[in-house]
């Protein structure tokens, strides 16, 4: 295995989205100027497709969903609630907000057409959107609550399980993964992946440092069949804790982020 492409940001990735239509978007966050910028690359190649796109809102906002190619950007209620309210849609491919509500909240997206709750100080209720424009459809009714939404990409996208230390001194990889690290360095609970051959596995391990003893989460791949380490990672050095959802796999590529502010995209190959 070796790296395919990296992408280098100015602040903290604060969330990656799995790749739709062959394109990946990610959350950027300045914690100093406190400003939430987004952008998206090429999966394949990593090719960087626009950065730096606000959406309206400088901070209490993030990604809601990527379908096709469109980005829902979200923002709150207020501050100090999580309930989102309001809506930016922004244009994948091109790299631009399409529009943007403060006052509705996507509820579901099918196909070119958006459920929204309505602006309650307007006496609006459920209401469908077109997608692209944010026209209200008249006289449209809402498709029933329980309709299938169109996420394909999840088909493609392995994410880890978490389990605890005992759970994976039990895995068939243990005497690798614990060759490697030893036990009671590990902190709280593992991430696992099971892609045969290959396991996966994430974890904060506790390191003695020259004053103090600090905190690395870590990231193995272990060949199962031929008993090596294909892949072995820092992902964070001095970490405060265990990061849970720190990776995934989607069509063959491994995808993390390396300290906070470098997504990477590895080609895993054949077995």
């Amino acid at each position: 295995m070796k790296r395919s492409w990296t992408f280098a940001a100015g602040g903290t990735i604060w969330r990656v989205h799995p790749a739709v239509s062959g394109r990946i978007v990610g959350e950027e966050r300045d914690l100093e100027q406190r400003r939430v910028t987004f952008f998206a690359l090429d999966f394949s190649t990593g090719k960087v497709l626009w950065k730096g796109l606000a959406a309206g809102e400088q901070w209490w906002t993030g990604i809601d969903r990527v379908e096709g190619d469109l980005l829902f950007v979200h923002g709150f209620a207020s501050p100090d609630l999580p309930t989102h309210q309001g809506i930016t849609v922004i244009d994948i491919a091109q790299g631009r907000m399409l529009w943007a509500s403060v006052g509705w909240t996507l509820e579901a997206v099918k196909g070119d057409r958006l459920i929204v709750r309505g602006d309650h100080r307007l006496g609006q209720g459920m209401l469908v959107i077109e997608s692209r424009t944010g026209e209200i459809l008249a006289g449209e009714e809402p498709p029933t609550a329980h309709a299938a939404e169109d996420q394909l990409w999840r088909d493609e996208v392995a994410f880890p399980d978490p389990v605890s230390v005992e759970e994976l001194a039990s895995h068939g990889a243990a005497r690798i993964i614990l060759g490697k690290w030893h036990r009671e360095e590990i902190s709280g609970m593992v991430e696992l992946l099971e892609l045969p051959p290959r396991v996966l596995v994430a974890a904060a391990l506790r390191r003695k440092g020259f004053r103090e003893e600090t905190m690395h989460q870590e990231l193995l791949v272990v060949n199962m069949a031929t008993g090596k380490t294909e892949h072995s990672v820092t992902l964070m050095r001095h970490s405060r804790g265990p990061v849970m959802e720190s990776f995934f796999v989607q069509n063959g590529t491994l995808v993390f982020v390396r300290e906070g502010k470098t997504l990477c995209g590895v080609m895993m190959g054949e077995a």
